[in-house]
């Protein structure tokens, strides 16, 4: 993938993520299957360093405005790490990248939809 059009997609999902305040793989994967750049196994493995950056960018932003973080945030960030790790072997040994995209785009409806009926 071209490393400027690579910063480029990279610098508008983590300004897309920062508005919204939703994930910025929710951005990155669709965006980087669609262009063509990686497989869904590759993607699956891109998005998990993004997320953690963009989620350490978030909190440093909530520290320094002032705000208070949930005083639990060690147990999230335990459940996070061991989810992501779990989720990680189950991809790469059981999946293929059909079964990949399934699980993607059902996230995503999921995601859309939840969206869509919030208020």
């Amino acid at each position: 993938m071209p490393l400027g059009r690579a910063a480029l997609v990279g610098a508008a999902t983590g300004l897309l993520s920062g508005f919204t305040g939703i994930g910025g793989g929710v951005f990155l994967v669709p965006l980087i299957l669609m262009l063509g750049w990686v497989s869904p196994r590759q993607a699956a493995g891109l998005s998990p360093p993004f997320i953690l950056s963009n989620s350490v960018v978030a909190l440093a932003g909530v520290l320094l405005s002032g705000q208070s973080v949930n005083p639990e945030i060690a147990i999230y960030i335990c459940g996070a790490a061991l989810g992501t790790m779990l989720g990680t072997c189950i991809g790469l040994r059981w999946m293929n990248d059909w079964a990949t995209r399934y699980v993607l785009a059902t996230i995503l409806f999921f995601a859309g939809v939840r969206l869509l009926l919030s208020r």
